[in-house]
């Protein structure tokens, strides 16, 4: 199965678009679905995408996990001068068949790092 992510970054009026795409699978329990892949430094990748809200947890050492959901929740990230304990800012959360796209923010001590907007494209 393939899932297909584009991440549009915009810092002080840069834009950046990174685009990717994984053989994966995809597979739905009760009202969730689950899409894992491994990434191309060689990591699993778990994304559950629920009703409101969406987790992408990526089994690294230490673990990164993200929880987006319309407004605030936590996100420890993984960065090259150690672990990040930030916070995700979601103001669109949206979804439709075989989609997901998100508008969201990544704080700090609620200084804003850069603007996202995320779309999630897959098969069930």
């Amino acid at each position: 199965m393939k899932i297909k992510i584009k991440n549009t970054i915009l810092v002080e009026g840069q834009k950046e678009v990174i685009e990717n795409a994984y053989q994966g699978e995809v597979i739905q329990k009760k009202d969730n679905i689950y899409l894992s892949y491994v990434d191309e430094e060689e990591r699993k990748n778990v994304i559950k995408i629920g009703a409101d809200s969406l987790v992408l947890t990526r089994f690294s050492n230490p673990k990164t996990k993200m929880e987006f959901r319309l407004g605030q929740a936590p996100a420890t990230i993984i960065t090259p001068v150690g672990i990040q304990e930030l916070v995700t800012e979601t103001r669109a959360f949206r979804q439709g068949e075989g989609l997901v796209e998100l508008d969201y923010s990544l704080l700090q001590n609620n200084l804003k790092f850069a603007d996202y907007k995320l779309e999630i494209r897959f098969s069930l």
